[in-house]
């Protein structure tokens, strides 16, 4: 719809289609989230309560971004095998980054219009209906599957698996709002920087890039026995 648009706009203006294009990307990606969340507040789906918005206690939010970060790392390093998967979006996400409303988009308004959509209505309605395990698994499913993109559908997944479950634990959207911005920020970052990196595998070399997968891992499993203790405590008071 997009290139036609921009087909359209260039024959009558005398301008480049892949300017166009370029320029009508991030407006159209905003225009659609606009929509979408009017027609949540308008059938009452929109999180509303306090608790949506709650930031948790700081240690509790300190240890999920810890965990959160270091599942980012993780993941990429998952992703660093499965390069031969083609990626149908790498050159509208570059064209997006070529521009500040796009950046935006992508680092900022994307991730929080996400957790918004599959944490605080489609894995809430879940958790509603089913048991815990499977309404996160399924949850993380419709998160890989709606980036229909084949090269981000299995890193989705993982991300949505955490995302899903951080909600079921504190019912809230800010820590999967901010991992999910610095994550996408990240990614930006990288694309401008480094644009011939795939993923963080490229940059360290490889003796940087196993530490760094060695500090995560420990970072992970430190973090996320030290939520599943102070949640375990929670739960018994």
């Amino acid at each position: 719809m997009v290139a036609g648009i921009s087909v359209i706009i260039s024959s009558l203006w005398k301008v480049n289609p892949a300017d166009c294009q370029s320029a009508l990307l991030a407006p159209s990606l905003l225009i659609s989230i606009g929509l979408m969340c009017l027609y949540m507040y308008e059938t009452g789906y929109l999180p509303n309560e306090k608790k949506d918005w709650s930031f948790t206690s700081l240690g509790y939010l300190l240890l999920i971004l810890l965990m959160g970060i270091s599942t980012i790392v993780l993941v990429d390093w998952i992703s660093s095998f499965l390069q031969m998967i083609p990626d149908w979006m790498n050159q509208t996400f570059a064209t997006m980054q070529t521009g500040v409303l796009g950046i935006i988009s992508i680092a900022i308004i994307g991730p929080v219009f996400e957790e918004i959509l599959f944490r605080g209505t489609i894995t809430r309605l879940l958790l509603d209906h089913y048991d815990p395990g499977k309404a996160i698994l399924i949850s993380a499913l419709f998160f890989g599957i709606f980036h229909i993109n084949p090269a981000q559908i299995i890193p989705a997944f993982l991300i949505g698996l955490l995302f899903a479950w951080l909600y079921y634990l504190t019912r809230s959207l800010i820590p999967g709002i901010l991992i999910h911005v610095f994550n996408n920020s990240m990614s930006v970052f990288l694309t401008l920087h480094y644009p011939n990196a795939k993923t963080l595998r490229d940059i360290p070399g490889l003796s940087g890039y196993v530490i760094l997968i060695i500090c995560a891992l420990l970072l992970f499993l430190l973090s996320g026995y030290l939520i599943y203790r102070r949640q375990v405590k929670a739960d018994k008071l």
